[in-house]
């Protein structure tokens, strides 16, 4: 064989990161000579991209990085306001590719081409976007469910505030289908576990997939759906919840995922704003600020001058008090919301730089989920209690449409 594969991407990879697949030809001497790199997405049959890749000038190899090809074939999967299912995969957010390279070269005046000269195995990727260093740290494995150590697709911390009436899915990964069941417990302020809920997951087969984590989420899973094995819903209709824990289970009912645990807080609630965003590992976390919060309208006007018509039938002139010589024909509003945490840890503050830098983010209000553009941040402090011994994060943003008016 000509061609030799040597460096091969993990099995899952994140699809905004660097994807670097390198190989190396006994012909790279040839005139013309050049490299064919074949992608293969969701099990296509035929390519879906072929790179024509040249050699390196050190050593000839084919370094060639995969990722603003796959990038284009995922998207997300942000969770309904009215979802009613225990659980769901996430197509979306993944996709499985195999990479074929061959090469391409002249020979005595003849061009020779060989295809397939060697292969991956089939591979995964995610819709994730690390940082530098968390990209280099990487390890896939720490998110497959295997103990309670593994990690779900968040870096939110594993005890979260929410209220009742919260929105909000958790997203994890399960290549090998191995978590066929959700167990969702409620308890008292004495620690006694008063209600409970088992789910049945073994429907969300996919690479990516989500189960309810929040109050209201967990409370629209359909009573009838056949997915609940044990307990039922709503469960917060129950009197003396003061938090709930969530646990993913194997078939021995041993942990598989990390415990989160979530504390309810009923204060505040009609002050709260809610914001929902895309993090760094493809899922959507949430954070509720029960600050003070307030709203401004930014107005755009744009005006003409006309001469009014001062002329009547007869062929009068005259004037009037109330004639128009300025019209507006164009006014535009963008409303902007300003929103204050409680006091955030530590953890919350490194998290929350997520939200900050997020491009998908919505605002919940009621049942419903409102885009918004965007943060009005250029920066992110990361403070520490050791210099300042409690703080708070404040966050503008612009709503996702603008209103307009009546021409005058």
């Amino acid at each position: 064989m000509a061609i030799s594969i040597i460096t091969t991407p993990n099995d899952i990879v994140n699809v905004y990161n660097e994807i670097v697949l390198t190989a190396l030809s006994t012909n790279i001497a040839n005139d013309n000579f050049t490299y064919l790199v074949d992608i293969y997405i969701n099990g296509s049959a035929t390519y879906n991209t072929r790179l024509r890749v040249p050699p390196i000038p050190n050593g000839g190899f084919c370094v060639v990085d995969l990722h603003r090809i796959l990038e284009s074939y995922v998207s997300s999967d942000m969770f309904k306001s009215n979802d009613n299912a225990g659980s769901y995969g996430c197509p979306n957010s993944s996709l499985t590719y195999e990479v074929k390279v061959g090469e391409e070269y002249i020979l005595a005046g003849v061009l020779v081409t060989n295809e397939d000269e060697d292969v991956t195995t089939t591979l995964k990727a995610v819709n994730g976007s690390l940082s530098y260093f968390d990209f280099v740290d990487y390890d896939y494995q720490k998110y497959i469910p295997t103990d309670i150590n593994s990690k779900h697709l968040t870096n939110a911390p594993t005890q979260e505030v929410v209220s009742k009436n919260d929105l909000g899915y958790l997203y994890y990964l399960d290549p090998l289908f191995e978590v066929p069941f959700l167990q969702i417990r409620g308890f008292n302020d004495n620690n006694v576990k008063i209600t409970d809920c088992y789910v049945d997951l073994t429907n969300s087969n996919n690479l990516v997939n989500r189960i309810p984590f929040a109050p209201k989420s967990i409370d629209n899973i359909d009573i009838s759906d056949l997915t609940i094995l044990q307990g039922a819903t709503p469960m917060f209709s129950t009197n003396g919840i003061s938090y709930y824990t969530i646990d993913f289970l194997n078939n021995v009912n041993n942990k598989t995922l990390k415990s989160k645990k979530y504390i309810l807080r009923e204060d505040c609630e009609n002050e709260m704003v809610r914001l929902i965003f895309l993090n760094r590992l493809g899922g959507y976390d949430a954070f509720n600020f029960y600050g003070r919060n307030n709203s401004e309208h930014k107005i755009e006007r744009k005006n003409y001058k006309k001469t009014p018509n001062r002329i009547d039938a007869s062929g009068n002139y005259s004037y009037s008090k109330s004639d128009k010589e300025k019209v507006q024909y164009y006014t535009k509003t963008t409303e902007k919301i300003s929103c204050n945490s409680d006091w955030i840890t530590e953890e919350e503050e490194k998290w929350l730089l997520e939200l900050i830098e997020s491009p998908e983010i919505y605002m919940q209000v009621g049942n419903e989920l409102i885009s918004v553009a965007k943060i009005e941040a250029s920066s992110h402090k990361i403070r520490k209690h050791i210099s300042e011994k409690l703080f708070k994060l404040e966050v503008k943003f612009e709503l996702g449409t603008d209103n307009y008016r009546q021409r005058g």
